[in-house]
């Protein structure tokens, strides 16, 4: 990602952020998995990389297309 985030991708990810946290919180409670210091950084990590993931795809749909969508023109000579 160059330059700054958008608008959408800080609220995007912070929403998934908090949203992963509490469903990962939620799985690993019904496995009976004790709630640990490695627990607490398994959940960190984890909701971090949805945070990143689904801010980087909000910034890739708010891109114009690219050249590989757009159909080969034929060289002029």
């Amino acid at each position: 990602m160059s330059g700054f985030p958008s608008l959408w991708n800080l609220l995007i990810s912070t929403l998934m952020f908090f949203l992963s946290v509490w469903y990962i919180r939620r799985y690993l409670d019904e496995q009976g998995i004790p709630r640990r210091m490695t627990r607490g950084m398994l959940v960190f990590t984890l909701a971090c990389v949805v945070s990143w993931v689904s801010g980087e795809l909000v910034d890739r749909m708010q891109q114009p297309a690219t050249r590989a969508f757009v159909a080969e023109q034929p060289a002029r000579h």
